[in-house]
């Protein structure tokens, strides 16, 4: 727990934050979880975020914001990452959390220190940053100039916040909070601001210089696939295709991108295995054209005549080049492999949010 207490809240160890021009400390509630324990179902799995206030280090009172995302595949619940929002030597305490659509996450608090009144900020991770970390903040106050003071009368300051998601877009986060414009007036005011993650609110587009593509047995193919960014999105984009035909691989140069502000190109590469032909079935005639060979070479050996061999080599050559495919090629690239079409999907991926394109791609 924070401020080194060990029991349930309201008692003078819980009040240990500092601020600026009063010596009155505020109280943390480190005893419990802050609002609120929000939910999200993605389909093929469900999330949880929390938050809850503790103390950073050892021997110090300084606070920090402890949160959490749990995260159930199926199996059940466990941490799938956490972290301790304490960037520098100041205070932060009571938190409120919750997550978009894409997975992007947002924390509210209150924060200060013995140099500084109690002000509000907001801290943040994209989904596709590492596991455990949160981005700079933004102090909702002095960003829009809004002076703020100490509260020098109780030890409560800004209790009642709450991070939530606009359901219109599903992006967007609304935070509020409380504050004192003056000192020990003990007259409250609230802040709200609304902010949302480039990767939910804006995105990327996808598209393919070419819908279909013909590759010949035993080579490669490409197309150009473009990134545009949309709304400041500049995470990475990795790339994936499904739907190949048999022997068919692709591959892409390069294997990931990142758009900053402008447009950004990768090389799809299709590359096709030689592909063999289907050899015809051996002919029922065959049969026939042995027994008549035979037949006619018991013939020639009775009448001696002069045209039973030339008959009989006739018949037999019928035969064998029916048996063996008559006039079918047994080799790929000339001509004797049926060309197959399929429709391969390519997935642009960042984060949670994808992209896809589909291209028909017909191998002879």
């Amino acid at each position: 727990e924070p401020c080194g207490d060990t029991v349930t809240v309201f008692t003078p160890a819980d009040n240990c934050v500092p601020q600026a021009g009063t010596s009155e400390m505020l109280g943390v509630f480190g005893d419990r979880l802050m609002y609120r324990l929000a939910y999200r179902n993605f389909g093929s799995y469900e999330d949880l975020v929390a938050n809850h206030s503790v103390q950073v280090a050892s021997g110090s009172d300084q606070t920090g914001i402890r949160w959490y995302e749990l995260r159930n595949p199926g199996s059940g619940f466990s941490v799938y990452q956490q972290g301790t929002y304490a960037p520098d030597s100041n205070y932060r305490w009571m938190g409120s959390i919750a997550m978009d659509q894409v997975g992007d996450i947002a924390v509210g608090y209150n924060v200060s220190s013995s140099s500084m009144s109690p002000t509000i900020r907001y801290t943040g991770r994209q989904s596709t940053d590492t596991l455990g970390t949160m981005e700079t903040e933004i102090d909702i106050l002095s960003a829009a100039g809004v002076s703020t003071a100490s509260q020098t009368n109780s030890v409560r300051w800004g209790d009642y916040s709450s991070m939530a998601i606009d359901p219109t877009d599903d992006c967007t986060f609304w935070y509020t909070n409380q504050y004192q414009p003056a000192n020990g007036k003990n007259e409250w005011s609230t802040r709200i601001a609304s902010f949302s993650f480039p990767a939910c609110s804006g995105g990327f587009a996808l598209s393919s210089s070419a819908s279909s593509l013909t590759v010949n047995s035993g080579n490669q193919g490409t197309v150009t696939l473009t990134i545009t960014p949309q709304g400041g999105f500049d995470s990475a984009v990795s790339f994936s295709c499904s739907g190949l035909p048999a022997g068919t691989t692709c591959g892409f140069s390069p294997a990931q991108v990142t758009p900053s502000g402008t447009a950004v190109t990768t090389t799809l590469t299709f590359s096709v295995g030689t592909q063999s032909a289907s050899r015809r079935m051996p002919s029922p005639l065959l049969p026939v054209a042995v027994m008549a060979a035979a037949f006619c070479l018991i013939g020639w050996r009775r009448a001696r005549s002069p045209l039973m061999p030339m008959l009989a080599a006739v018949i037999i050559g019928l035969g064998v080049m029916l048996a063996c495919g008559g006039g079918g090629s047994s080799t790929g690239g000339g001509g004797g492999t049926t060309p197959t079409t399929s429709t391969v999907t390519v997935a642009a991926t960042a984060g949670k949010l994808q992209q896809t394109t589909m291209i028909s791609l017909t191998v002879n």
